[in-house]
């Protein structure tokens, strides 16, 4: 049977009518839950949107909107990337406003429920087989932190490979933080492959738990003034940025801060100036006055005294000796012989 140049596969036709995925579409034909003019359809057959008929799961296939969009949202935790939960979870289109819920929109990259950070929601089928398929080799940058301090052993085991259910987890590149609260328990992943939890599964094939992951740029592009839950149609340049492989910024995007620093009082600034001037061998500054004129490492101030009662004693200096009176002349009976004056027994001798 001839095709015209209209003609797409049929799998694509349902992906690009919005009634779901490609993959999910090529297993409603093995299914035989797709017809096409009243008969099934074949995996690969092509159809012509303007002359045939097509049914899906026995409801016809209908046109929608011709305009495609692409949507980014910072998804906040607790929300899980799907049209439908089946436990009744909050979903990401729930966060959209009325007039793009009816558009078909599909997330091209999910992140699990705990996750938090970039997500890109489009109906466009084209756009987003470009966007996750593996070929593309698009890096995504996630920021994730553990309970504990991250052996650099560790990280260089994700580059290699990680073994886990079957199958081989590998990191493009893990960047481990140096600055900032917890610096040893945070670091930047690069990711070109997609796999399911991939990140909490590397981790815990080590015996580290994730505390919090968070997806900060796809390709060129970085999630930037964007609150969580909140969400912005993209232009056609930032879907462009999306799609590159090159070009990437190159600097670690540092983790959100735990809490916000707080500026130091005005005590703790003269306690970071004190720690800041020249020191003596014994830890002990320089006097102000004295410091215009020394040199580093000079003794100048007098040694360290202490107090005890109401004088003070320096700790280096001898004891001060009894001070004596000098003898005077007496005769036998003890008289004077300058006065004549008898000894003094009522008192102190001196």
């Amino acid at each position: 049977m001839e095709t015209s140049s209209a003609s797409v596969r049929i799998h694509k036709f349902l992906a690009d009518r919005g009634v779901c995925s490609r993959r999910k579409a090529e297993e409603l034909v093995a299914q035989g839950l797709v017809e096409v003019n009243g008969q099934i359809a074949r995996i690969g057959q092509s159809v012509d949107p303007a002359v045939d008929r097509v049914k899906a799961n026995g409801k016809p296939v209908v046109s929608q909107d011709a305009r495609k969009i692409a949507l980014v949202m910072n998804k906040p935790k607790g929300v899980v990337c799907t049209n439908a939960d089946d436990l009744g979870a909050q979903t990401v289109f729930d966060l959209l406003p009325s007039q793009y819920r009816k558009l078909h929109l599909y997330c091209c990259g999910r992140l699990d429920k705990e996750s938090e950070g970039l997500v890109v929601l489009t109906n466009d089928g084209e756009f987003k087989q470009a966007l996750t398929h593996p070929s593309g080799n698009i890096v995504k940058r996630y920021q994730v932190a553990v309970n504990r301090a991250i052996d650099p052993s560790v990280a260089a085991q994700f580059i290699k490979g990680v073994h886990s259910e079957g199958e081989v987890l590998r990191a493009q590149k893990i960047v481990l933080e140096s600055a900032g609260p917890d610096a040893s328990r945070r670091a930047e992943i690069r990711l070109t492959q997609g796999k399911k939890r991939q990140i909490r599964r590397m981790f815990e094939e080590f015996g580290y738990y994730v505390k919090t992951l968070r997806r900060t740029q796809i390709g060129a592009f970085v999630l930037r003034k964007i609150p969580l839950g909140a969400a912005r149609l993209l232009t056609q340049k930032e879907r462009q940025m999306l799609l590159k492989t090159s070009n990437v910024i190159e600097e670690p995007v540092s983790l959100r801060p735990l809490r916000r620093e707080a500026t130091p009082t005005a005590r703790q600034r003269r306690y970071a100036e004190q720690k800041e001037r020249a020191q003596r061998p014994d830890n002990r500054p320089f006097s102000k006055r004295k410091l215009v004129n020394a040199k580093e490492g000079d003794n100048i101030l007098p040694p360290r005294t202490r107090r005890t009662g109401t004088r003070s004693f320096s700790e280096k200096q001898p004891a001060r000796a009894r001070p004596t009176a000098s003898p005077v002349p007496r005769d036998s009976r003890g008289r004077s012989r300058r006065t004549g004056a008898a000894r003094p027994k009522d008192r102190a001798r001196y």
